[in-house]
């Protein structure tokens, strides 16, 4: 069963064993796999459900459609930061590339190691992983949609000797549009609403959209169900409440991305393929006036690839003061030069692959010209200011571990001190885990479930 919030006409009252609150990469998985078990679930997502019907490839309309905030959440600090973030059934899934990595062994081994969280290391994940995978139908991009752009970086990355890969991706069917981050109109891409949202519903899960959670119940300290409000199709109130009562709260033409350099994870630095369309792009191209009009005249000849750092330093997400979270984050020095060496080594390859200039989204060099120019960025001191950023992924704002004085979760996800609270996405990462998180958050959701389920 499916209800649009927008279309409740009354307060609801539901009992069930399990609420879980978000249907993104953690909530999605953790509703899917307890409903096959037979549990009684209502999955409570505050965005609406959209599929490629909807999706026009407008990218202004489709990112108030699609993104919290209509795109404009973000970080405040130095420099302030922009966070692109899904509200819509499949939460992110919806508007990513469709990027599956797992998280590196080593990743693991220091959760394990320095955070004292048990159970995650490789071989112990690896079914779920797999599991995972064979689900959303992983398999690196093929050659009908490998294009130009990731060719040619291909090839830089080769003469320089750089380690590298075609990236795998959840698709069945893709076309290469190139729209990911706006919606995929074929629903090639195995998206959560594609994939595990609509499979929970059949194994009968019970959803609302368009319902945003502000309060979970507690009796005794112990988490016994959640409150949520319904809005309409502008988002706004309507004054109908969602009152779950639950035994266990759980709360989560080319392509764009097809090659990736992963010579240089273990510093934190990921660079991978990345494209949009020439409305997104516009803005970001350096120069006015004839000068950017020439440089957008030339798209077609565009390239474009991401410099990303896993960063050391850390944020706050508090309560805000009205409905949404207040995030600040500050950039440290360390991070700063970091990313100066990640958009450096994407410029060198470049260079190395045959372009004439290079767009570095850096203010005080914001084009380079030589691939000596890659190389003294990559060794520069530039404050954090100096460039534009987006943050992707964020994590470990409930990080798991046994340790209740440096976790908020234990191993499986447990609240620590708020039994029937649970956390099933990237919130639980003790640390960046490197690459994009999506298999890794479904791999530790489906974890989850097991360990919820044993419990009941």
């Amino acid at each position: 069963m499916t209800v649009d919030g927008a279309s409740v006409a009354h307060d609801v009252h539901e009992l069930a064993d399990v609420v879980v609150v978000g249907s993104g990469a953690g909530g999605a998985v953790v509703a899917r796999e307890l409903a096959a078990r037979g549990r009684d679930v209502v999955l409570v997502e505050e965005g609406s459900f959209l599929t490629g019907k909807d999706f026009t490839g407008d990218p202004r309309s489709m990112i108030d459609l699609l993104y919290r905030n209509r795109g404009l959440t973000g970080a405040l600090g130095r420099p302030t930061i922009p966070i692109p973030l899904g509200c819509c059934v499949g939460g992110t899934t919806t508007i990513n590339s469709g990027t599956c990595y797992r998280a590196p062994d080593y990743v693991l081994d220091e959760w394990v190691g320095r955070y004292g969280v048990r159970g995650v290391d490789e071989p112990a994940l690896r079914p779920y992983f797999e599991r995972v995978e064979a689900e959303l139908g992983v398999r690196p991009v093929p050659d009908a949609i490998y294009g130009r752009n990731s060719q040619l970086f291909e090839r830089g990355a080769e003469r320089l000797g750089y380690a590298g890969a075609r990236i795998p991706r959840n698709e069945r069917g893709c076309l290469g549009t190139g729209v990911c981050a706006i919606g995929c109109p074929q629903d090639a891409k195995q998206a959560m609403h594609i994939s595990y949202v609509p499979r929970a519903v059949s194994a009968g899960a019970r959803l609302y959209t368009r319902c945003r959670v502000g309060r979970v119940l507690l009796s005794a300290g112990r988490a016994i169900g959640v409150i949520g409000r319904f809005t309409d199709a502008t988002a706004r109130d309507t004054g109908r409440e969602l009152r779950v009562l639950a035994r266990h709260v759980v709360g989560w033409e080319e392509v764009p991305q097809a090659y990736n350099v992963h010579q240089f994870t273990r510093e934190g630095i990921f660079i991978q393929g990345q494209f949009v369309p020439p409305a997104l792009e516009a803005p970001v191209l350096p120069g006015v006036g004839a000068t950017h009009k020439e440089r957008m005249a030339r798209y077609a000849r565009l390239g474009s690839f991401g410099a990303l750092i896993s960063d050391e330093s850390a944020g706050r997400v508090r309560a805000g003061r009205g409905r949404f979270p207040l995030v600040t984050y500050r950039l440290g020095a360390a991070d700063a030069q970091k990313l100066a060496r990640a958009i450096g080594l994407t410029a060198e390859i470049f260079f190395a692959g045959g372009a004439r200039e290079v767009y570095s989204g850096v203010h005080s060099r914001p084009v380079l010209h030589s691939i000596d120019d890659a190389r003294a960025l990559q060794t520069a001191r530039l404050p954090a200011a100096d460039f534009e950023m987006m943050a992707f992924h964020p994590q470990g704002t409930a990080r798991m571990g046994e340790d209740r004085r440096r976790a908020v979760t234990d191993s499986a996800g447990r609240v620590h001190g708020t039994p029937g609270l649970w956390v099933g996405d990237a919130s639980l990462f003790p640390s960046s885990c490197k690459v994009n998180p999506q298999i890794t958050i479904m791999a530790l959701a489906t974890r989850l479930a097991e360990h919820l389920a044993a419990d009941m």
